[in-house]
């Protein structure tokens, strides 16, 4: 993410520091020390297929980071909107706004 969207990773990297110094909560959690992330959310979707969505949380302006791994043969995201259709086979990487932009995992074959 610090490459594709360095502010938003910035902006991410800081929140994380803020809430593992304890600024500003409500309520400390014991494992807030081992969050590994700048997104406040992470989601494993396994051997499936999506339905066309736009992702309900976040900000308009924020990137997803979406990872395609496992030994599935082959696999298609679709962005309908930017009229593209990607190959999603283990060791993909896509960014986007999943807020913004319609995808889905349209295909998928073990």
């Amino acid at each position: 993410m610090a490459l594709v969207a360095p502010e938003q990773y910035d902006f991410g990297r800081s929140a994380i520091d803020q809430v593992q110094a304890g600024v500003a909560m409500a309520k400390t959690y014991k494992n807030v020390q081992l969050w590994p992330s700048i997104f406040t959310a992470m989601e494993v979707i396994v051997n499936r297929k999506t339905p066309a969505h736009r992702d309900k949380g976040g900000c308009l302006a924020h990137y997803d980071l979406l990872v395609s791994a496992g030994t599935h043969k082959q696999a298609y995201m679709a962005l309908r909107e930017l009229g593209g259709q990607f190959s999603y086979n283990p060791g993909t990487v896509l960014v986007f706004a999943g807020k913004v932009f319609l995808h889905e995992v349209m295909d998928w074959e073990w």
